[in-house]
C-alpha cells in the first residue's frame, strides 16, 4: 500500500471511530450543563437558607434596587446588557455563589424580586424553584412545593407563603 493511501485510510478510520466518541462526550456535557437529574432543594431547605442568609438576600435586594433600570442579573448575563460594570457584576456573582442561587435574580410583576435558586432542564423545557420577595397577588398558593403540584399548568408560577414578604416559588414549562 502506498504511504499516501495508508495515510488517507488511517484518517478515515480515525474519523469514523473518533467522531461518535466525541459526540457522546458532548452529549454528556450538555446533559450535565442543563441540569440533568438534579433535585431541587426542599421547602424546608429554602426556608432555612433564607433564615440563615437573610443579610445576603437583603444586600442583593438593595443592590438590585440601586442598579435600576436593571431587570435581570444572572451569573452569565444581565438585562439590559451592559448595565453593570464588571466589578458590580462580580459582587452579584459572588453573593449568588455564596447563597447557592443558580440563575440569579429578576424583576417579577412590577416590584417583586424573584431569586432563581434552583433550575433543572431549560434547553427544551424545565422547572425552577426559588424565593420571591414581595410578590403582588401571589396565586395559586400551595401548602408544599416539594413536588410539582399536579394541577399546576405549564407556565404558571406556584407560591408557598413563608411570611408577609417572602414566598417559595415553583414554575415549569414543557
Amino acid at each position: 500500500m502506498k504511504p499516501k493511501t495508508k495515510k488517507i485510510l488511517t484518517w478515515t478510520i480515525s474519523l469514523f471511530v473518533g467522531l461518535p466518541i466525541l459526540a457522546v462526550c458532548f452529549l454528556f456535557v450538555f446533559i450535565y450543563m442543563i441540569g440533568g437529574s438534579k433535585e431541587h432543594p426542599t421547602d424546608e431547605m429554602l426556608i432555612a437558607q433564607l433564615s440563615d442568609n437573610k443579610s445576603g438576600y437583603e444586600q442583593l435586594i438593595t443592590m438590585f434596587k440601586t442598579d435600576q433600570p436593571i431587570s435581570i442579573v444572572a451569573p452569565t448575563w444581565q438585562s439590559p446588557e451592559g448595565q453593570l460594570n464588571e466589578k458590580r457584576w462580580s459582587e452579584y456573582k459572588g453573593i449568588f455563589e455564596e447563597l447557592n442561587i443558580d440563575m440569579g435574580m429578576r424583576k417579577w410583576g412590577g416590584k417583586a424580586i424573584w431569586f432563581l435558586n434552583s433550575t433543572r432542564g431549560m434547553a427544551i423545557g424545565g422547572d425552577t424553584k426559588g424565593l420571591m420577595y414581595k410578590p403582588i397577588n401571589p396565586t395559586p398558593i400551595y401548602s408544599s412545593l416539594n413536588e410539582r403540584p399536579k394541577d399546576l399548568e405549564s407556565g404558571v408560577m406556584a407560591y408557598k407563603k413563608i411570611n408577609d414578604s417572602w414566598y417559595i416559588t415553583f414554575d415549569w414549562n414543557d
